[in-house]
């Protein structure tokens, strides 16, 4: 009997013990390892810990009240312990952008319409004054400026607010007023920008032209002594604009940074010099009509002999015929060659009886009187130059 007793003992500690291994082992198979999260009573997913839930659901709401001047929360989220195996767990991140996807959270933001057409939706009120100064900004490159002055938007640019859904915005809310500012900028060509800005750009200073007496040159002469050069200087100047075109453009300031250097023209004052022994003969018989100088406004060139038609005309000056033909103003005309500079002409001739290349002797005959190109009555325009430059001959007749 007692063999008996002893032997059931055992059996029934054997069945207490192999039963509570079984129940560890189930319990240990059914023992919940995750949390499966039910938000507004739709599965969002699993975590492997409450905290990672929650820390995801701190920092979206973190996110919401920095973004938005106002949030209403009205999810409902329940986390109900689940046994799970190979199913994704979501980290804080994943937690956090699955609340964006699916929170039915309101937030208060503010639609923006220019001209009565919408443009999108900013978190803020003040960000309108960002875009605004972003695209203020635009212009700034655009014109090449550091600062503007003056900036306005003359259009109809009005924000008015609503509540949304967090779901029903994209994700990625620092797009939004980005997305505000393209539409305003693709509205181009009816936007009304009004601005004022200062630009400053250096431009260079043409010298200046000083004329310079000079005896040492013949009356007539010119000479650039100095070249002159070029200076430059910073022009300081204001520009106001309206609808891209420029309204006003006003200097307000030049800053000289290198002066410009006057270019010298010498101008002679030197009379053409006579060999003291030289004499001219007087070319015809007649009346000097016109001296040398000023007349009708104009600076006459020689003297005028008047004298019928067909009186001879003589060389005052031994020399070499030069030019012997028609000339514009002047008709046909002899122009001799004396050497030394000097040459002599003869104008408005009926006929001319040497040809270019004669030597001619003083006094010898060389044309006739007439009243060929612009003349007023038959006459020899006798004209004497010493290089290139005009004087009277008047003084040197015999």
């Amino acid at each position: 009997m007692k063999k008996y007793v002893k032997k059931n003992r055992k059996t029934y500690i054997l069945l207490i013990v192999f039963s509570l291994i079984v129940s560890i082992l189930y319990y240990n198979i059914r023992k919940p390892n995750a949390y499966k999260i039910f938000l507004n009573q739709k599965y969002m997913g699993y975590v492997s810990d409450k905290n990672i839930f929650y820390d995801g659901e701190r920092e979206f709401k973190n996110y919401l009240e920095n973004k938005f001047e106002k949030v209403k929360y009205k999810d409902n989220v329940i986390l109900k312990k689940s046994k799970i195996s190979g199913e994704h767990l979501l980290n804080t991140n994943e937690v956090k952008s699955k609340l964006m996807d699916f929170s039915t959270n309101e937030v208060l933001v503010y639609t923006v319409k220019c001209d009565g057409k919408d443009m999108g939706v900013i978190c803020k009120k003040n960000q309108i004054k960002e875009i605004f100064n972003s695209i203020k900004d635009i212009y700034k490159d655009k014109l090449k400026v550091q600062n503007i002055n003056y900036f306005k938007i003359n259009n109809a640019v009005t924000i008015k607010e609503r509540d949304i859904k967090i779901s029903s915005i994209s994700s990625d809310l620092n797009s939004m007023s980005n997305v505000v500012e393209s539409n305003i900028l693709k509205q181009k060509d009816l936007l009304k920008i009004e601005l004022e800005v200062n630009k400053e750009y250096k431009t260079d200073i043409k010298p200046s032209t000083v004329m310079k007496a000079s005896n040492k040159l013949l009356k007539g002469k010119r000479q650039i002594q100095f070249q002159g050069e070029k200076g430059s200087k910073i022009i300081y100047e204001s520009i106001h604009l309206k609808n891209n075109e420029i309204i006003n453009k006003k200097i307000y300031e030049e800053k000289v940074i290198k002066p410009s250097k006057d270019k010298i023209v010498l101008v002679g004052t030197k009379e053409p010099t006579i060999v003291a022994a030289m004499s001219l003969s007087i070319p015809s018989r007649g009346k000097i009509s016109s001296p040398f100088g000023r007349r009708w406004g104009k600076m006459h060139k020689g003297i005028d002999i008047a004298a019928p038609i067909g009186t001879p005309i003589y060389a005052a000056l031994n020399g070499v015929v030069k030019y012997a033909g028609w000339q514009q103003g002047y008709g046909k005309v002899v122009i001799i060659n004396h050497k030394d500079g000097l040459e002599s002409k003869y104008a408005h001739c009926s006929k001319i009886l040497c040809k270019k290349g004669d030597k001619v002797n003083k006094r010898q005959l060389i044309a006739n009187i007439g009243n060929t190109g612009r003349s007023t009555g038959p006459h020899v325009h006798f004209e004497v130059r010493k290089n290139g430059v005009p004087f009277d001959p008047e003084k040197y007749l015999q």
